[in-house]
């Protein structure tokens, strides 16, 4: 899965477009499925600007400010992408140990990413997407 192969809902998918696909999952993992007061004005050190980075609380006050956005619920999505990455990351040699550990998960849940990674069709010997130079 490439970034030019999501198709993101609503403010997420303006945001992708503007400014890459990092900052709206970000926003998404951190208010999908609930609403976002957009400030008027920039104040540096915002929570906003934290989570997503300066440019994307920047566009997001030129888009909409003063407003109450939903944030739509990608949760599958997130979950999908979370899944490849430690089925990549298993792959290149980290152990069920660290991968728990990293992202917050007990063995059996990095066990069960990596299953659902493959049936997914995640398979390392044959990555679609991959380049070679």
């Amino acid at each position: 899965m490439t970034e030019a192969d999501l198709e993101l809902p609503g403010i997420l998918g303006e945001l992708a477009e503007s400014h890459g696909v990092s900052p709206a999952l970000a926003l998404a993992r951190w208010l999908g499925g609930r609403r976002l007061y957009v400030p008027e004005r920039y104040v540096p050190g915002h929570e906003i600007e934290r989570r997503l980075g300066r440019h994307a609380f920047r566009w997001l006050i030129g888009q909409y400010p003063r407003e109450t956005v939903e944030i739509p619920r990608v949760r599958k999505l997130v979950q999908a992408m979370r899944d490849r990455a430690i089925a990549e990351e298993h792959e290149a040699g980290r152990s069920i140990s660290e991968l728990a550990e990293k992202h917050e998960l007990t063995m059996r849940g990095v066990t069960l990413a990596i299953q659902r990674a493959r049936e997914r069709g995640y398979d390392p010997q044959f990555d679609l997407f991959a380049t070679s130079d």
